[in-house]
């Protein structure tokens, strides 16, 4: 028989161990959630890879670095403070719980750098890299305590001043170094640099480790001392005063050091909460950095204040949020007034609006001696790569044809960043045609990401506790983002102007084709679109008319109304107009082929009639082609054994989770069997994919692109132009 004393100290062990991951959850979650930001998605990898555009990049990436490296270590060693008193956890883990927290953020931006794609400094599996900086972690510490135990105590004063020289030396390095290899060479000595630095910190007082000694303190004399009280103290009741563990008397200054920092770090928040311009300077992963660490910071003064007073301060703050909610809404659409502009009611339906510009191409219509070729096209979501490359594609293709593909546009479908794309396409109209591609590409080439990223990290958790704010929520930044890109003035002011200016019934010339907007009711999963022509229940059948439900005098920004179609959570909530909320068309028809269906149907019946009535009527020339831009993997995942607990508990949501991507698929065989069936013509439907043919280059769907992702697809345009 197994003796239950041999087990009982492993099992304390593992007890002690779970106790100590979840009393460091939040850090251990902001950690492992960065990890996999960073290292396995391609919207994270980009982001590295655009690290070092700017030379200040590398300044303001190091200090936002080190802050939330700072913050994840000492919020967490103040934790470890109380939860030694209440539970006498191991004096082990609440000592390297912290440290190793803090280490391995650094551990996070080295592995990073070390897959980027671009770079392909190291190609080892990421486990790997992780088992081998948590052994340096721990061989370094077991090095350095063991050569202070065989030296004299003088000697640490030594070392500490080297480490510190190297720190800096090592921070003044890098905060001029714009080459990713010397960042990966570069950041593991200044790992150790600073937790050599703070195991010397502590090392005359405890000997590095925490000490359950408590020395009883008079009512403290000074503010900073009342403020140290509150939060590293305890009130024993049979003494009636407070006691304090020995280390935490010695740690006022640097608490207040800390506490200073992090009220200036709240107040930069602050900043790029106030101003866009400073937010793209900033850049993507410095504002993740310093989200996270302002995020776990107040996370961990919550838990410290839970265990001080024993209430679950968490639980408060999530049932205030909660509670809010029923009270203010805070994902309003926003909407202008706009009395100057013909009202939406005035739109022409379908019909009507395509006799009227064929009307205006009669001629060409007349002298055509064979097919007169109507292109309708649709545009797949996908964010910032969907845009640049449905704009490049169209760009393109108009110039190589002088300018009659757009003559010969009579719709334009889409969702997401397909209707940016698509909007970016007709707002560079008005540019000479020798540089609409480059302007569309400069405009979609901008960081749409960043502003949005700031308001997701801080203002959006707190909006629903502010009553009478007017502030905006994270889909209002991308919306302004869009409108104020600083890349191209004309794109911008196209985007700041309302969706009126694009009614076809204030254009006498007809040079507009149909926009449609695809997006999803979210109470019944009805479609909904925002389109420039008046959605005819004989044409579109249940299909929501967004306009409709705005009142006469009230109008939406085209850049709002882009959104509206691309808000997929959890980075764009729901948008609320009236008491309908619409999300973005992926969750039913990606691509905008079901409203292109649709149109498709009634125009050809139309046509069909016309022809009925007079046999050499002009529409007979007429050859509907669609034009299907899309930059969706040809190659599709095998499907792969599910573990017994998800089928379970999850299959529901697996499943549909993965219809949404299905639905677009048939969406799109119906339409190409349709227009086959009616023109007789196999080659009526054209894909142009960015994935055609196997290209496996990955490209983030995000709504920033590096300078090597667009690249990647001007090379790839380029490609399917020359064949």
């Amino acid at each position: 028989m197994i003796n239950s004393l041999s087990l009982q100290k492993p099992l304390q062990w593992i007890s002690y161990t779970l106790h100590l991951i979840w009393v460091f959850f939040p850090g251990i979650l902001i950690l492992t959630a960065a990890a996999w930001l960073f290292q396995q998605t391609t919207q994270g990898i980009d982001i590295i890879t655009s690290l070092f555009q700017s030379p200040q990049s590398s300044r303001m990436l190091l200090s936002v670095l080190l802050f939330w490296a700072l913050v994840t270590w000492y919020s967490s060693r103040l934790i470890s403070y109380h939860n030694f008193r209440k539970y006498y956890l191991p004096a082990w883990g609440l000592t390297h719980f912290p440290r190793l927290l803090g280490f391995h953020c650094f551990t996070v931006l080295i592995i990073a750098l070390c897959r980027d794609d671009h770079q392909q400094i190291l190609s080892l599996p990421p486990a790997l890299l992780w088992l081998s900086f948590t052994l340096l972690y721990f061989f370094w510490h077991w090095l350095l305590n063991y050569f202070l135990k065989k030296t004299e105590l003088n000697i640490g004063r030594k070392i500490k001043a080297m480490a510190l020289i190297s720190a800096l030396v090592i921070f003044c390095w890098l905060s001029f170094a714009n080459v990713a290899l010397r960042w990966v060479l570069l950041l593991p000595l200044l790992q150790l640099s600073l937790l050599t630095l703070i195991m010397l910190r502590t090392h005359r007082v405890s000997g590095g480790n925490i000490t359950s000694e408590e020395k009883i303190v008079n009512q403290p004399k000074h503010r900073l001392e009342k403020l140290m009280n509150v939060v590293l103290s305890e009130w024993v009741p049979s003494t009636k005063e407070y006691a304090r563990m020995e280390i935490a008397c010695r740690e006022q200054y640097f608490f207040m050091a800390f506490t200073c920092l992090c009220i200036f770090a709240i107040g930069c928040y602050g900043c790029l909460l106030s101003s866009m311009e400073i937010s793209r300077q900033l850049s993507p992963m410095p504002i993740l950095l310093l989200g996270f660490g302002l995020l776990l910071g107040a996370g961990n003064i919550l838990s410290m204040l839970s265990f001080k007073l024993k209430i679950n301060f968490h639980f408060v703050v999530i049932s205030a949020i909660i509670l809010a909610g029923y009270f203010r809404e805070t994902h309003w659409v926003r909407l202008m007034i706009n009395e100057k502009q013909p009202v939406h009611s005035e739109r022409p339906s379908l019909r009507p609006y395509f006799n009227k510009w064929m009307a205006t191409r009669s001629d060409a219509l007349s002298s055509a001696d064979s097919l007169f070729p109507i292109y309708l096209v649709m545009s797949d979501g996908g964010a910032s790569r969907s845009a640049y490359w449905t704009a490049s594609v169209l760009s393109r293709l108009d110039s190589l044809r002088e300018g009659k593909l757009y003559r010969h546009m009579f719709s334009l479908s889409g969702s997401s960043g397909g209707s940016l794309g698509n909007l970016a396409f007709i707002a560079a109209q008005k540019i000479p045609q020798a540089l609409r591609s480059n302007t569309v590409q400069k405009y979609l080439s901008a960081d749409f990401l960043s502003y949005p990223l700031v308001s997701l990290l801080g203002r959006d958790i707190l909006l629903p506790l502010i009553p009478g704010i007017g502030w905006s929520d994270r889909a209002g930044a991308l919306e302004q983002s869009l409108q104020y890109s600083g890349k191209a003035t004309l794109i911008d002011s196209f985007m700041q102007s309302g969706f009126s200016r694009l009614n076809p019934a204030s254009d006498s010339n007809a040079s507009l084709p149909a926009i449609f907007i695809n997006c999803t009711r979210v109470q019944d999963g009805t479609p909904a679109v925002l389109s420039n022509i008046r959605m005819d229940k004989k044409s579109f059948g249940q299909r929501i008319d967004i306009l409709r439900e705005l009142k006469p005098t009230e109008d939406i920004s085209v850049a709002s109304s882009i959104v509206l179609g691309a808000r997929f959570p959890v980075f764009s909530p729901a948008g609320r107009i009236r008491n309908n909320y619409f999300v973005d068309a992926g969750y039913l028809d990606n691509s905008g082929a079901g409203i292109t269906h649709e149109l498709l149907m009634d125009l050809h019946a139309m046509i069909t009639d016309s022809l009925k009535k007079n046999p050499g009527h002009p529409y007979g020339k007429i050859r509907f082609q669609v034009l299907h831009i899309t930059n969706d993997p040809v190659q599709k995942p095998l499907p792969q054994k599910i573990h017994p607990l998800l089928n379970d508990l999850a299959a529901p949501v697996m499943t549909l989770s993965g219809t949404h991507a299905r639905q677009t698929d048939y969406h799109n065989l119906r339409l190409k069997r349709y227009l086959q069936e009616i023109t007789g013509d196999t080659s009526s439907y054209k894909v142009i994919n960015l994935y055609e043919n196997g290209w496996k280059e990955p490209l983030p769907m995000n709504w920033t692109l590096s300078p090597a992702a667009t690249e990647k697809i001007n090379s790839r345009l380029l490609e399917l132009l020359n064949r």
